[in-house]
C-alpha cells in the first residue's frame, strides 16, 4: 500500500502542474495553493531517502506529515464553495443551480 500511496502522491503533483486557475489571484494560471507541488515532491524526496537509510521514524513522520498537508490540507482548500470542484459538490448538495 505504501508503494500505491507514493506512486498516487507523485502522479496527483505532477498533474497538479497542468490545472491553472485564472480566477483567483495567481501567476500565470498558478494560486498559492500550488506551492504544494514543490512540498509533495520534497516530502517524497526525503521519505524515500530516511527508508534507503533504514531511518524508519524520519519516514513514518514525513509520510504521515505528507498525508496531513496534502491530503487533508490541499483536499480542505479544494473543496471550498469559490474553487470548482468545491463549487460543484456544493451547489448539488445544497440544491443551487
Amino acid at each position: 500500500m505504501g508503494y500505491a500511496y507514493a506512486t498516487l502522491m507523485l502522479l496527483a503533483a505532477a498533474s497538479a502542474c497542468f490545472i491553472l486557475d485564472f480566477n483567483l489571484p495567481n501567476i500565470h494560471g498558478f494560486t498559492l495553493i500550488h506551492l504544494l507541488i514543490p512540498v509533495t515532491l520534497v516530502s517524497l524526496w526525503v521519505a524515500f531517502r530516511a527508508i534507503a537509510r533504514k531511518d524508519f521514524v524520519t519516514h513514518r513522520i514525513t509520510m504521515q506529515s505528507l498525508y496531513v498537508g496534502a491530503c487533508l490540507i490541499a483536499g480542505g482548500f479544494t473543496l471550498l464553495p469559490s474553487r470548482y470542484l468545491g463549487n460543484l459538490i456544493w451547489r448539488e448538495k445544497l440544491g443551487w443551480f
